[in-house]
């Protein structure tokens, strides 16, 4: 079986879809009153430009994206984007950090700052 490249092309954008929406599912299940504060459009906005700022960073396996996801909702109140704080930009920007360590130093580090 040969898949041609609109057929894979279209097989990326639904398996993209699919992640997103278990995303949005995801933020929904563990962090509800925040996900109703946002409301519908701004949840599915904040998820997909999590999404996107996670794979700028050098985060793209799902597991990954899921627990920075899970970061960023954590700290909302007190950081609306975690991503513009200098200590998350310094760990993020490291070379020498896989992207499992760099999602593992910025739970530490949150952690630590915000308890």
């Amino acid at each position: 079986m040969i898949i041609r490249k609109d057929q894979y092309s279209e097989f990326a954008k639904h398996s993209e879809a699919e992640f997103r929406l278990k995303a949005r599912k995801n933020m929904q299940e563990f962090w509800p009153q925040k996900c109703d504060l946002l409301g519908d459009a701004a949840l599915t906005a904040r998820v997909n430009q999590d999404i996107e700022a996670a794979r700028s960073w050098g985060i793209d396996d799902d597991g990954e994206i899921l627990r920075y996801l899970n970061l960023q909702f954590a700290v909302i109140e007190s950081h609306p984007r975690l991503d513009e704080e200098t200590w998350a930009m310094e760990i993020l920007s490291s070379g020498g950090m896989t992207a499992g360590q760099k999602v593992d130093a910025l739970w530490s580090e949150a952690e630590r700052r915000h308890g």
